[in-house]
């Protein structure tokens, strides 16, 4: 009588453990990637946002406001009938605006409102992103909307002394 061929329960567990060493070790080397690409289409989103309204203001020559939200992570365009001027844009799940800054003082309530004038003109300013694990600022220049990005190992303090130096051109 021949004996059945087959594997045994602790071969299979022991092929199951490497398979999910081995997946776990793919997983965590693709995460970092991935989590720095969506940083980097949020980023993009925001500075298409900035962009779109100043090319807005200036094509209709027509002030507008934008309402920063920060507790529900979102940003919309409006128009001097208070009227919402475009698309809102909507932080996606996991990021949060976690600071704000203009060339004057520090904005610590829960909405800020920036405003550009008609030729597409607003404050320098600066928004401090997170998506929990990292965090990154943009900083808007206020006559030419350049934005320029900095990661998490730029403090708030040199943020300031960027806007400061901006701050001598502003449209104000």
């Amino acid at each position: 009588m021949k004996k059945a061929g087959g594997f045994t329960l602790i071969e299979l567990t022991v092929v199951l453990l490497i398979l999910g060493v081995v997946m776990t070790a793919v997983i965590l080397r693709v995460s970092g990637p991935v989590s720095r690409a969506k940083m980097q289409d949020v980023v993009r989103q925001i500075k298409h946002f900035d962009n779109f309204t100043r090319s807005f203001s200036r094509q209709h020559n027509k002030a507008l406001e934008v309402k920063i939200d920060l507790i529900k992570n979102s940003m919309s365009r409006f128009d001097s009938d208070e009227k919402i001027a475009g698309r809102s844009l909507g932080l996606p799940s996991g990021f949060d605006f976690t600071n704000f800054l203009t060339t004057s003082d520090t904005e610590t309530s829960d909405s800020v409102l920036l405003r550009y004038s008609r030729h597409g003109l607003s404050r320098s300013y600066a928004l401090e992103l997170s998506d929990g694990s990292r965090s990154q600022w943009l900083v808007f220049a206020g006559l030419t909307g350049e934005a320029v990005e900095f990661s998490n190992e730029e403090n708030e303090e040199n943020v300031q002394e960027i806007l400061a130096s901006l701050s001598r051109s502003d449209a104000d």
